[in-house]
C-alpha cells in the first residue's frame, strides 16, 4: 500500500483489520498490528507507518502510538504536508480533517458537499470522487504556508504560522 522513502519497506493492510511492514531485503515481515476495521490507505511519517481504516480511525505506529477518530465512517485517504507535520484524511462523512503529528492532535475537521448545493443533486461517482480522492497542496505565503486541500470540485486552504494553524476557506 505505501513504500518508505528509502524503497525498502512496504506497510500493507488487508480486511480483517491485520497491518504490518515488509521488509523487501529480506523478503519477511518486520512488523504487524492489529486496527479495528479494514484497512484503507496508508502513508509513511517518516519511519512510522500510518494507516486508515474503514471504521474511521487513524493509526501512527511508533514509539509514541497516536489513534484519531474523527470521521463517522471509513476514514478513505491520507495525504502528508510536504513540511511532513501535517497529515490529512478524507472521509466517507464528506469531510477531511488535519492533523498535527508533532503535536498529537487533530487541528480542524471540515464538512464538505462538493456536489453543487446538495446532497440529492449530487451523483454517486461524484460523491465516490470526493470521498476517495484527497490531495494536499503548498505555496509559501512571507512567513507562513498555505495549506490546500482538494477534493473533487472544492478546495480549502489554511494558514500555518509557525505552530499555530489557522482555517481560510
Amino acid at each position: 500500500m505505501a513504500v518508505d522513502e528509502a524503497g525498502e519497506l512496504v506497510i500493507f493492510g488487508g480486511s480483517d483489520g491485520a497491518a504490518g511492514v515488509y521488509s523487501l531485503a529480506e523478503s519477511k515481515v518486520q512488523q504487524s498490528f492489529k486496527v479495528s476495521g479494514a484497512i484503507t490507505d496508508a502513508v509513511w511519517y517518516g519511519s512510522q507507518p500510518v494507516v486508515s481504516t474503514s471504521s474511521g480511525a487513524i493509526k501512527v505506529f511508533g514509539p509514541k502510538e497516536i489513534t484519531f477518530s474523527s470521521h463517522a465512517g471509513s476514514a478513505n485517504a491520507l495525504a502528508f504536508h510536504p513540511c511532513g507535520e501535517i497529515l490529512a484524511s478524507v472521509g466517507v462523512d464528506k469531510s477531511f480533517t488535519f492533523y498535527d503529528l508533532v503535536e498529537g492532535k487533530a487541528v480542524t475537521q471540515i464538512f464538505t458537499d462538493s456536489c453543487k448545493r446538495h446532497p440529492l443533486f449530487c451523483t454517486k461517482a461524484q460523491a465516490n470522487k470526493m470521498q476517495h480522492s484527497l490531495q494536499l497542496l503548498s505555496t509559501p505565503m512571507g512567513t507562513s504556508l498555505q495549506l490546500v486541500a482538494l477534493t473533487a470540485r472544492s478546495s480549502y486552504s489554511m494558514s500555518k504560522p509557525e505552530r499555530a494553524l489557522r482555517i481560510s476557506t
